[in-house]
């Protein structure tokens, strides 16, 4: 008899500590150029909006984070400008240094928007095979939790 007065001891427990913590992916030593999770996450949170408005609203948020993305982007090529500039004046060879980095930043980036892809259109597809419909809520929660992850890494 006790098991099952401790069993919704337990999940009750979990769901608060779960729900204290907000989000896994915001990085509790995040530096102050960084940004966390829940600042894009709680602009659409309000009870008083619908499930399609809502939808619509993380889904600005994910516009909004893929330009940020881009401009990021942008300054790490340019770092790698920069970098290779700086092998060049010690006597390497810039221009093979700039193409290596290019190379393995793109590649990485690469990797990194196939996988968030993957594991994004993954949630919005469970919804769909099971029947649900918060699929388009969750995939954008999903790609907000990853953009911001992938933006604080490129920040530095």
């Amino acid at each position: 008899m006790t098991k099952w007065v401790l069993l919704p001891l337990f999940v009750l427990l979990t769901e608060a500590a779960i729900s204290a913590e907000r989000f896994p992916t915001d990085d509790p030593t995040l530096r102050p150029f960084q940004t966390k999770v829940a600042t894009y996450i709680d602009r659409c949170e309000n009870n008083n909006i619908s499930n399609v408005e809502r939808s619509e609203c993380l889904y600005d948020q994910v516009k909004a984070l893929k330009d940020i993305m881009k401009g990021e982007v942008a300054k790490a090529k340019k770092s790698n400008i920069e970098a290779a500039a700086d092998k060049g004046k010690y006597g390497g060879d810039e221009k093979a240094t700039f193409k290596a980095l290019q190379a393995d930043f793109s590649k990485s980036q690469a990797a990194w928007e196939k996988y968030t892809s993957e594991v994004c259109g993954s949630v919005t597809n469970r919804y769909e095979i099971l029947g649900g419909t918060g699929g388009a809520i969750d995939g954008c929660r999903c790609a907000i939790r990853h953009l911001v992850q992938r933006i604080n890494e490129l920040r530095g």
